[in-house]
């Protein structure tokens, strides 16, 4: 899809898919005939079915809304490990739904073989991996009993 005098995105989530609250505004790219990227990542979903839709606002205040997705949270999937973007490039964030200690971080390779994470605290449930100086491939991220498989693109 392409968009001509794109201005922003807004983000938008719903519990009942009507009433509606922005969680974030995405800069536009103006007029483009490439396709472009946007990511936005919810960090606190609702229990639940959560719905969402992007409103593209024009440069002329003009707008119009995107189809309306559905995402289930469901209470047990809270307290997995999460990792986003993924597949990632360079940094890659890390979330719990408890505090994580950094250093109890593990990143391995598919072999076993333990990995430096070089992790770094973001907050008390997040942490960050500097993935960059690691080859393409898939990986695993443990803490504790959780893991999570990343790909290094």
């Amino acid at each position: 899809m392409y968009f001509y005098n794109n201005d922003r995105f807004e983000v938008e989530r719903s519990a009942n898919a009507l009433d509606w609250t922005k969680l974030s505004t995405l800069s536009g790219k103006g007029n483009k005939t490439e396709t472009s990227y946007y990511q936005y990542t919810d960090d606190s979903p609702l229990l639940g079915t959560n719905y969402y839709r992007l409103k593209q606002i024009d440069f002329d205040g003009t707008h119009s809304y995107s189809q309306i997705k559905a995402v289930n949270f469901e209470e047990e999937l809270s307290t997995q490990l999460v990792a986003y973007p993924n597949p990632a490039s360079g940094l890659v964030t890390i979330v719990l739904n408890e505090v994580i200690e950094r250093q109890s971080v593990g990143l391995f390779n598919l072999s076993g073989e333990r990995l430096p994470s070089n992790a770094q605290n973001l907050s008390p449930n997040k942490v960050s991996l500097d993935l960059s100086s690691l080859p393409a491939g898939t990986y695993l991220v443990n803490y504790g009993n959780k893991s999570v498989k990343i790909m290094k693109q």
